[in-house]
């Protein structure tokens, strides 16, 4: 052997490769965003609406501008949403825990309103029944 020569030890490098899966299980590599942009549209109307009602209050005015820009950033991602084509399968479960959170969002929203309905026709009853007895007493 030469002095200036040395035999270099040869290591052979595995390629880590994943384990492959079946077609059946590994995800896709593009999916359809999930359909929620209604109920998306419906939480940033009423976000707008309601903010839109306590800036009239002197107390819900800051309130009542977040939730203006709530509905606003709302009405912004529906439309961002509506362009957006095909999603990586990445995100497929986050768009489908967005769904479910803007469907809980709205039903919230409808529940509310239900309630504020019940409670503004129990309040007009009894406005209604006990007004004529006051009258008479101020009479």
């Amino acid at each position: 052997m030469n002095r200036h020569s040395r035999a270099e030890p040869t290591v052979q490098l595995r390629s880590h490769r994943p384990p492959s899966r079946s077609p059946r299980l590994s995800p896709p590599r593009e999916s359809r965003a999930p359909a929620f942009g209604g109920w998306l549209t419906f939480v940033g109307l009423f976000n707008i609406l309601s903010g839109s009602m306590m800036i009239l209050t002197c107390f819900g005015t800051p309130a009542g501008i977040l939730m203006i820009l709530a509905g606003i950033a709302a009405m912004g991602a529906k439309t961002a949403l509506d362009q957006t084509g095909d999603i990586p399968a990445e995100f497929a479960p986050v768009m489908a825990r967005l769904r479910k959170f803007f469907i809980y969002t709205g039903v919230i929203v409808i529940l509310n309103l239900v309630a504020f309905v019940l409670f503004a026709l129990t309040m007009s009853s009894s406005l209604a029944i006990a007004l004529p007895q006051i009258l008479e007493q101020l009479q």
